[in-house]
Formats: C-alpha cells, structure tokens, sequence
C-alpha cells in the first residue's frame, strides 16, 4: 500500500515529506506504547556519548548538504 506516490516526487520533495512526517511521529516520542524499550536503552548510550564528546549529531539539514554533495 503506497500513500506517496515517491517516483512522482522529486528529490526536494522527498525530504520535505520525510521532515513532515518525521515532525510529526516525533509528537509522540515519549508514549511508552509505540517504542520497544530497547530504544530508550539505546537512544540513552547515544546521549551519553554524544555528552562526552564521544559523538556528533547532524540535522536533517546538514545531511541533506552532504548527501547532495555527494552526487
């Protein structure tokens, strides 16, 4: 069952329907329901790292820059 039609959609809109429905399921992080608790467990060990200076985040911004770069 397809919602999108993605070959329809160009590159631009493809991430700007990621973002969308990104913002939107993010709503809803925090209900236990709708995450395996093995995901908190993991999402934990990232912050931590990523406190410590041990890793680095990259918005959907500068992913896209690169990734375009890339091609």
């Amino acid at each position: 069952m397809a919602i999108l039609n993605l070959k329809k959609l160009n590159r631009s809109e493809k991430f700007i329907a990621m973002e969308e429905l990104w913002d939107d399921i993010s709503k809803d992080a925090y209900d236990d329901r709708l995450s395996p608790k093995w995901h908190l467990s993991i999402l934990k060990t990232r912050e931590k790292k990523y406190k410590e200076g041990d890793s680095k985040f990259f918005s959907l911004n500068e992913v896209e820059i690169e990734y375009l770069n890339l091609k």
